[in-house]
């Protein structure tokens, strides 16, 4: 991050360990970081004068919860400053989309590796990588096949979501490969056909340094009206009755 113009963060989470972890790692990563441990501390920051890049904010507080500091600012101070969310679950999608109705940049989960959790901030600040992930991913392992310049390869994912996957595999593509997948979805017959591009990566060795997951993560490009709405449905039920999911 450029060292002349450092970004000033709160984190707002009534969590202990989750506090401090995040402290450690955005410090690390060269933001000045202010916690709050509570909701109600938190909105006293914000009211205080300070200035902050970015909030950080837990949805479940005590005092004064999440949506609660979301409709605050968006009802006496809009636009002052960006907020992502950071949460267990979510009981269903509308959720999510009261978060985006609210002014929320995006969300991510407690159980994210320290990589996404610095790649979702970052992305909150570098022109050109707006945190633009619409939909949240299940994390659920699947079989799905895939051709790369007419290579047929087969693995699994470790989720997936409308409108992309992530493939656990030792030898990623390069970001920007096209991609043909067939996604067989547990309980359903035929499979989901898509046209994608890779997006991004895990090497082997950044596994192996960093306890990600090695394999890639592909953006749909196409996909057919039913194989999407089929896909949505399938999520969307998992959303409400198996909330293990992350963004």
């Amino acid at each position: 991050m450029p060292a002349l113009d450092k970004k000033r963060i709160l984190v707002a989470d009534d969590t202990l360990p989750m506090r401090v972890m995040l402290q450690d790692v955005l410090t690390e990563a060269g933001y000045d970081v202010v916690t709050a441990g509570d909701g109600e501390e938190g909105w006293k920051l914000i009211q205080s004068g300070t200035h902050f890049d970015l909030v950080i904010l837990d949805l479940l507080m005590p005092r004064m919860t999440g949506f609660d500091i979301l409709e605050r600012l968006k009802a006496e101070s809009p636009g002052q400053c960006k907020v992502l969310v950071i949460t267990g679950i979510f009981k269903s999608h509308k959720e999510i989309v009261r978060l985006k109705s609210l002014g929320a940049c995006g969300y991510i989960t407690k159980s994210a590796l320290v990589d996404e959790i610095l790649f979702r901030v970052n992305q909150v600040f570098y022109i050109g990588h707006e945190n633009t992930r619409k939909f949240p991913r299940l994390l659920m392992s699947v079989p799905v096949s895939y051709r790369i310049k007419g290579a047929q390869f087969s693995n699994y994912t470790s989720n997936f979501s409308a409108g992309g996957a992530f493939i656990r595999t030792i030898d990623p593509a390069p970001i920007r490969e096209q991609i043909d997948m067939v996604i067989k979805i547990p309980g359903m017959e035929g499979a989901i056909e898509a046209a994608g591009r890779v997006v991004w990566t895990n090497e082997y060795e950044t596994y192996r340094r960093k306890s990600c997951l090695p394999g890639m993560g592909i953006e749909f490009l196409e996909i057919n009206p039913l194989s999407q709405k089929i896909l949505s449905e399938f999520i969307s039920e998992k959303l409400v009755n198996e909330p293990v999911w992350l963004t």
